[in-house]
């Protein structure tokens, strides 16, 4: 590897949308371009109709349009193929399951294969049909980052020595608000919901999609509310369960009091406005949302789920509930309004905790640390 000539780091991601996972990716490659150009060469592929596509270019990180319509898509395939070879990449970073498969059978058309490092950000077990299984094995694979200590026991699973498994969390990067702003912004919120001024406010911020455990959310609410008039839950987001969510919300008479505000461009204005935030998954990679939480002094409650317990010491950063339990989840929530000088002392500790370990600088130098000597064994 020449010291005078930046790595060519292609960075893969298939989502469509715009979700934890790619807020991850344009954190690396933000870093990359603008704190360590001299190293680090970022190029990007994703869907055209992908938000990523649109802050990547704002980076004026060059990007390219593939659709990764599924693992056996051979346009794809042979697209990224040729990518490769005509801009002599260095190393290819796959940020997804899809991403990772097509870069396997990519492999195939290339005379000559770079470096390959695959990032896992979900905590599913990976599924055990031969072709799926050997896009793990496959020695063209060089390194695997898991984003939880969860996540790196499942990927052992699959075979991949251990050596080979490298845990590199999610980061955050938020705007704080200005001193004095914060209770602006709050009375702003208050005033668009129609809420009461001494309101507490519950905040939710991820998709309706299962492994989220909204339904647990939702009886946990029942039981809260019925305890605490001035209680409100916010939740954020959108996803194909949200109608049956919403339906949910009805039949227990919740409706004015748990509010469903969509997809908002002014997310962290509402996660900094909050008294609590709450995450009820029951499967979760990590889960940056918390982080994010930590940095605005958020008083945390969420399941014991998947990387979550990374973020989420009990009784320490957060309070920790039990796995689809509602009743944990109200029990951990009260302890979290009732003791207030004890979540106080927790908020510091995990602000603390995330500014020390969860940084987006920190996360890019762990990055460029691997992929340095990737090139330096190869």
């Amino acid at each position: 590897m020449s010291s005078s000539k930046p790595l060519k780091i292609l960075h893969l991601d298939s989502g469509k949308e715009w979700r934890g996972g790619q807020r991850q990716v344009l954190f690396l490659i933000e870093e990359q371009k603008q704190q360590f150009s001299s190293l680090i060469e970022p190029i990007i592929a994703c869907p055209h109709i992908s938000p990523l596509t649109k802050e990547a270019k704002n980076l004026n990180v060059p990007t390219y349009a593939i659709n990764f319509r599924n693992e056996i898509d051979i346009f794809s395939i042979s697209k990224l193929a040729k990518l490769i070879k005509n801009n002599q990449i260095d190393i290819v970073h796959c940020h997804c399951g899809k991403s990772h498969g097509i870069m396997w059978a990519a492999c195939k058309l290339l005379p000559q294969i770079p470096s390959i490092i695959v990032t896992r950000r979900v905590d599913f077990l990976p599924k055990t049909s031969w072709p799926r299984v050997l896009k793990y094995i496959s020695p063209h694979i060089s390194e695997f980052v898991a984003i939880s200590s969860r996540i790196q026991e499942i990927l052992a699973t699959t075979g991949i020595p251990e050596e080979r498994i490298h845990v590199i969390p999610s980061s955050s990067k938020v705007s704080l608000p200005i001193k004095n702003q914060n209770k602006i912004i709050r009375n702003n919120l208050i005033t668009e919901l129609n809420l009461p001024k001494d309101a507490i406010l519950i905040g939710n911020i991820a998709q309706f999609v299962d492994h989220k455990g909204h339904t647990y959310l939702a009886d946990a609410a029942k039981i809260i509310c019925d305890k605490f008039e001035r209680v409100y839950f916010l939740l954020v987001g959108s996803g194909k369960l949200r109608k049956t969510i919403e339906e949910k919300i009805a039949k227990l008479k919740l409706s004015n009091r748990v509010l469903f505000l969509g997809f908002r461009p002014d997310v962290h204005n509402i996660l900094s406005s909050l008294d609590l935030f709450l995450m009820t998954s029951h499967l979760e990679g990590l889960c940056s949302s918390i982080i994010d939480a930590f940095l605005y002094e958020v008083p945390v409650v969420a399941t014991a789920a998947g990387g979550i317990p990374d973020l989420v010491k009990d009784n320490k950063t957060g309070y920790l509930a039990n796995n689809r339990d509602p009743d944990s989840i109200a029990q951990e929530i009260m302890k979290c309004i009732n003791h207030q000088d004890e979540t106080k002392h927790l908020v510091q500790n995990a602000k603390e905790y995330a500014i020390n370990t969860f940084s987006t600088h920190i996360m890019a130098q762990k990055y460029n640390d691997l992929y340095i000597n990737i090139m330096r064994n190869k």
